[in-house]
């Protein structure tokens, strides 16, 4: 009977994240009004008690305590994926003390008790130095309350945009040109070296819950389990940055017929960590001699290393993947909510994407002795906690019984 007890009482409904942030917008702005109204004398005798005293404290800084509640509550309504902690809180205090800092060496008598202390900062580093320092932890403690990273990457979307623009345009020209005989000079056809290819762009689908996996979850809470939201996941889409197709092209193709294997450009799969050029050698070309130049054109690509599939199963053609300059986060929740999911069964799991970006699931019952193997830093750690997570969103206690056996206690700790 303790046992069931103990068993009921692991099991009670808790509030998720987002209802905890829902909550805490609302306190922010309920805060925030309330504040506003004690600045013109109507929240009462305890409210306009209150204002005296922050406004003693704080001066005109007293507008960035309501400014910084609207900001929070705002965020905490819009953002999906911001999770609640210490650091967002820690870097609002700090806001509102630079503000009243600066507000201090700007007005030292709107600044309040609080914004002399931190305006001290103006007598060892001077007037303009000390605005400047101010305004470097104004604007740190913002992206501190936000977790938002300020990157090149923001500032280069335009660059990216341009060559998304002319990889399309190449294509449409190629495809265009497709079917016409080329009669020109050898030095026109020089070039053109790059013939007509099909890219198939990396793209992850964004699917709401399955209506087969909301199946599961009824049949589980109807036996007393609630299964965790697959909201708890994080499911954003990301797109990979696969550099200048074209001249990628041109650099396989020039590479490989220096060596004197001639060869035809055919389709490129973009996926989420590589790109995969394929390619069909003349007649009488040894796949053992495109294998052979793995460093040159490694070399003549710039990239780290790249990986020669010859041939590709089921087709009649080579594959060279070249890694992405920049991957995609391939993110699990996005992958579980894909109809074909829960398809595989309640030991069904999730793996990943392929080189064309689609969804790879496995069932374990079809793997009773899986080994996963790699290199340190290759995925084997997100691997098990994938499975792991996998099963246990689609089973409930009673169904599914695991020993998990960790020796150095790194891996399996979480469980």
């Amino acid at each position: 009977m303790s046992k069931k007890n103990r068993q009921g009482k692991n099991f009670e409904p808790r509030l998720n994240s987002e209802t905890k942030k829902s909550i805490l917008a609302v306190v922010f702005l309920g805060a925030a009004a309330v504040l506003i109204l004690a600045s013109f004398n109507n929240a009462g005798p305890l409210g306009n008690f209150l204002y005296k005293i922050f406004e003693k404290l704080f001066g005109w800084g007293y507008y960035l305590l309501p400014l910084i509640f609207f900001i929070l509550s705002g965020f905490f309504f819009a953002s999906k994926d911001q999770k609640i902690n210490s650091i967002t809180f820690l870097g609002a205090v700090i806001f509102v003390l630079s503000g009243l800092g600066l507000i201090d060496i700007l007005s030292p008598r709107n600044s309040g008790f609080v914004g002399g202390i931190v305006g001290a900062v103006e007598i060892p580093f001077g007037y303009a130095a000390s605005i400047i320092i101010i305004a470097v932890v104004i604007i740190a403690s913002l992206l501190t309350t936000f977790n938002f990273p300020v990157r090149l990457d923001t500032f280069r979307k335009k660059d990216t945009d341009e060559n998304k623009e002319d990889e399309e345009q190449i294509l449409a020209t190629v495809a265009s040109a497709n079917g016409q005989q080329k009669s020109e000079p050898e030095k026109q056809k020089v070039k053109d070296e790059t013939k007509e290819f099909e890219t198939k762009e990396f793209e992850q689908k964004s699917f709401p819950k399955s209506a087969s996996l909301k199946t599961e979850h009824s049949k589980l809470k109807a036996k007393g389990y609630i299964a965790p939201p697959l909201d708890l996941l994080k499911s954003s889409v990301e797109k990979p940055t696969s550099g200048d197709l074209r001249t990628n092209v041109n650099i396989i193709k020039r590479t490989l017929e220096s060596f004197g294997i001639p060869v035809e450009m055919g389709e490129i799969n973009i996926g989420p960590k590589i790109t995969r050029y394929t390619l069909k050698p003349a007649e009488g070309v040894k796949l053992s001699r495109i294998i052979a130049l793995n460093q040159d054109l490694s070399m003549a690509l710039a990239a780290h290393s790249i990986r020669i599939e010859a041939p590709i199963p089921g087709k009649s053609l080579v594959g060279i993947e070249v890694p992405n300059k920049a991957s995609a986060v391939v993110r699990l929740g996005n992958l579980m909510s894909y109809p074909d999911f829960s398809g595989f069964g309640p030991l069904g799991f999730v793996l990943g994407r392929d080189v064309n970006g689609e969804p790879i699931f496995s069932d374990i019952a079809k793997l009773p002795h899986l080994l996963i193997a790699g290199t340190t830093g290759s995925g084997k750690s997100i691997m098990i906690h994938s499975l792991l997570t996998s099963l246990l969103y689609q089973n409930s206690p009673e169904t599914l019984r695991l020993i998990l056996i960790d020796p150095k206690r790194v891996e399996l700790s979480l469980y």
